[in-house]
């Protein structure tokens, strides 16, 4: 079956249309992916579709799981996106009677701070 080089550029286009429609950040990727085949497709020829589907799910998946561990990165370093346990409180809160101290432990056990009400 013959597969021309627009098909996968209007694919590539469609994937990202549809990623305006539900944003999930991950058709994105299968759109950049059908774009880079279609590219490919119109300067080095065409393909049977098999090779074609190949090299498209090959590099959809290679961008979205460098985007992640890029993501994974930056949040590490304190840039972009909070890390998943700064969404919720990072302490546990120790509370007892008025007039004793009160201790706040981060998850890892780490004392924050010790407040003496």
């Amino acid at each position: 079956m013959a597969c021309e080089w627009w098909y996968w550029i209007v694919f590539g286009f469609v994937l990202i249309g549809v990623e305006l429609l539900f944003p999930s950040f991950t058709m994105v990727w299968f759109g950049l992916g059908a774009l880079m085949v279609g590219g490919w497709s119109l300067l080095w020829g065409g393909f049977g579709l098999l090779i074609h589907v190949v090299i498209w799910v090959a590099v959809s998946v290679a961008c979205s799981l460098g985007w992640r561990r890029y993501l994974r990165r930056k949040s590490n370093h304190g840039e972009g996106r909070a890390p998943v346990d700064m969404i919720d409180p990072p302490f546990d809160v120790c509370s007892s009677m008025a007039g004793h101290a009160v201790q706040v432990v981060s998850r890892q056990g780490h004392l924050l701070r010790v407040v003496k009400l």
